[in-house]
């Protein structure tokens, strides 16, 4: 697919329908080879977004063929937009900027060695030369239960959020100084910094030092069963995880916050309190949620999957290894949305009905490595039906 138009050249129409080579290409480069290398890249599947040659439609008129093509297309409105942009001063800091953040850098890789399974991987990239940003963003990591980072796993919905507290402020304000500090010459740059600095978000970390030693929380769905005529729950089996150096002192804590857990023994290790027997009004929700504790972990549970999972997540030490995971079973989660819907009376759109016959499971994960911020993403489609 290429766009044209009688306002460029014929040259510009020769290149797109490769009729004709560009005097300067990617094959007459090392790059494609440099980047793979230093961000450990796939091979067969590799694609970029490089900062420094998007700015220069900023920066310039004629930086680059981009920068051109914008400019015959556009014209004298374009160089008015960013008149204040095109100064040697914005062209210094601006080149600054896009060589600490080179840009973004992402791979795939397709596994279809199973005929009935068909896997894809795929890795986003957002890298920065800035070794200060890194680290301060690798000390806010936390800890994401072991399930949650296997893809494959038969599980509605999970999510987690695996965050040290206690560097929070601290990495924050290091990145926030990253951001306004440096004295930019460039006068749309430095307004933007002023701007910045009067919205200033740490004032509102201080609560955050209540919760010093929280390390990361969870939720695991591994099922739910509704009521097609109510929608109402008949049976689920879910795990909430709450991850802190010190469980207990935590779960202390909570007390103040909500009267009824005053009197409230917290269970032994390997013993368990149900949940109605302290809060009554959790017998509504038609389930039986348990309450674990170990050292470093809360565990809240209903069902025997759930059950197996915290006996897990609990013998787990508390270390450093995400940011962020998400993953759901498409199949699952829509034939449940159906099933709510159902009960309500109301027409099921052809589109719901299509999902809920899905066979696609999806898994994100955030994290951050030694060289820059990753997004990986994990999909499977099952190509065979399911069967009954």
């Amino acid at each position: 697919l290429t766009l044209s138009s009688d306002k460029l050249d014929a040259e510009h129409l020769a290149l797109v329908l490769q009729a004709e080579k560009p005097a300067q290409n990617l094959a007459n480069t090392n790059y494609l080879t440099d980047i793979q290398q230093k961000y450990q890249l796939q091979s067969g599947a590799l694609a970029y977004v490089s900062t420094a040659q998007f700015s220069q439609v900023l920066v310039s008129q004629d930086g680059n063929r981009l920068a051109k093509n914008l400019h015959t297309l556009v014209g004298e409105q374009l160089s008015q937009a960013f008149a204040e942009w095109r100064t040697p001063a914005c062209q210094t800091d601006v080149a600054a900027i896009t060589k600490n953040w080179p840009g973004l850098f992402m791979d795939s890789h397709f596994d279809v060695s199973n005929a009935a399974l068909f896997k894809v991987s795929s890795r986003l990239l957002v890298p920065t030369e800035n070794k200060e940003t890194l680290t301060s963003l690798a000390a806010i990591r936390g800890f994401v239960p072991a399930h949650m980072l296997n893809p494959t796993q038969p599980t509605l919905f999970y999510t987690a959020l695996g965050l040290d507290v206690a560097q929070l402020a601290p990495s924050l304000g290091k990145l926030w100084g990253s951001m306004t500090e440096p004295a930019y010459s460039c006068q749309p740059l430095a307004d933007m910094q002023q701007q910045l600095k009067q919205q200033n978000p740490l004032a509102a970390l201080a609560m955050a030092g209540m919760a010093s030693g929280l390390q990361g929380v969870s939720v695991t769905i591994n099922g739910i069963e509704l009521d097609p005529t109510s929608s109402n729950m008949r049976k689920a089996d879910a795990l909430v995880t709450v991850s802190e150096a010190n469980a207990r002192t935590f779960f202390e804590g909570l007390k103040a916050f909500y009267p009824p857990l005053a009197t409230t023994k917290l269970p032994a290790a390997g013993e368990e309190l149900d949940l109605a027997s302290v809060i009554p009004e959790v017998a509504v929700l038609g389930v039986k949620p348990l309450l674990a504790l170990s050292d470093s972990h809360l565990l809240l549970y209903v069902g025997d999957k759930a059950k197996a999972q915290s006996v897990t997540v609990a013998a787990e030490t508390l270390q450093k290894n995400g940011l962020v995971s998400f993953g759901m079973d498409y199949g699952q989660f829509f034939q449940t949305l159906q099933t709510a819907m159902a009960a309500t009376g109301e027409p099921i759109p052809a589109e719901l009905q299509q999902w809920s016959g899905s066979q696609m499971k999806m898994a994100l994960s955030l994290d951050v490595d030694a060289r820059a911020i990753v997004l990986n993403s994990q999909l499977e489609v099952a190509t065979a039906p399911a069967k009954k």
